[in-house]
């Protein structure tokens, strides 16, 4: 169980409430025509993301970034300088946030293009 404020939280409340981020995530990426692989994992961030990232072969992975003041980057470190120097994959840290307005006028029709691999090979 997790203490926050003096509430206690279950732990398979606390789960649950994770996966449902989680798959929500991967439906909005859909969505957008990407393909992406996800797990809910615990333990370091940074080396969780790396382990996964190397099992699976991944080209690219994603992460965001919440600003933290230089005591805290210091203490805590930052995950995406931690994946940069890790992995030999391309690292993408989002910085921006989008309201869910604006994430559905991605999604409208002939907004943006999908992803289409093909596309990014070089012609013979």
């Amino acid at each position: 169980m997790y203490t926050d404020a003096g509430l206690t939280i279950p732990i398979d409340e606390q789960t649950a409430n994770y996966e449902s981020t989680l798959a929500e995530g991967v439906e909005r990426l859909k969505a957008l025509g990407f393909l992406p692989t996800a797990r809910l994992e615990t333990g370091n961030p940074g080396q969780k993301i790396a382990d996964v990232a190397e099992e699976i072969g991944a080209q690219l992975v994603v992460v965001g970034h919440r600003p933290q003041g230089p005591l805290a980057r210091w203490w805590f470190g930052s995950v995406g300088s931690y994946l940069v120097k890790r992995l030999r994959c391309s690292v993408l840290v989002g910085q921006t946030e989008i309201s869910d307005d604006e994430f559905e006028q991605l999604k409208q029709p002939g907004e943006m293009p999908t992803a289409d691999p093909a596309s990014a090979l070089p012609s013979e």
